[in-house]
């Protein structure tokens, strides 16, 4: 989005030429993520009303998202700990400290403590092909009719499988909304 501000011009003439860092963008979609859902859902509706939807079968798949964090970065608090003590340079503990100070420890599903990240605190070290890379799993639910994304998010934890189970949930609360039907409409969603 941020490149685009600086090189499409509906981008630019949305933005009035402004050029928001990638931070700023990061944090207004965060902010507004309620708001965002609700659009998303409104765009559904117009999908659905254009007959665009076949809803009968789904697909879901994932791609592996960069964050804008340092894998050396990453650690439990006692890694973090240990990090401060090691490379002692005051820039670097201060961050450290400051960190420790604001946030609680991140757990995993299996109430364990999963590493956190100074940088980049939603991300996480994900394996892929270019080896382990502090990134966020971006997955979508797509209808087999036009390819219509109905339900899609980005998880800061590694293996996908885990968030099909979400998405399926998010995609039958969208799908209901669309319908106006309380149960699954006989649609079928293959992961």
């Amino acid at each position: 989005m941020e490149q685009l501000c600086r090189t499409n011009i509906i981008m630019k003439s949305l933005t009035a030429d402004s050029h928001p860092h990638f931070t700023v963008l990061a944090d207004y979609i965060v902010l507004m993520k309620d708001e965002i859902q609700r659009l998303f859902v409104q765009l559904l509706l117009v999908c659905e009303e254009l007959d665009l939807m076949g809803k009968t079968v789904f697909a879901i798949d994932g791609c592996k998202l960069p964050s804008n964090a340092a894998k050396e970065w990453s650690g439990t608090f006692a890694d973090l700990e240990k990090k401060k003590r090691i490379e002692n340079i005051n820039r670097k503990v201060k961050r450290i400290d400051a960190f420790l100070k604001n946030n609680t420890k991140k757990m995993g599903p299996r109430k364990k403590e999963v590493q956190s990240n100074i940088t980049d605190n939603e991300s996480a070290k994900i394996k892929s092909s270019k080896g382990i890379i502090q990134r966020y799993n971006g997955i979508a639910v797509a209808d087999e009719k036009n390819q219509i994304i109905v339900a899609a998010e980005a998880f800061g934890r590694g293996q996908e499988q885990r968030f099909f189970g979400p998405l399926v949930e998010q995609t039958e609360k969208n799908l209901k909304t669309v319908t106006g039907e309380n149960d699954s409409g006989g649609y079928r969603v293959f992961l």
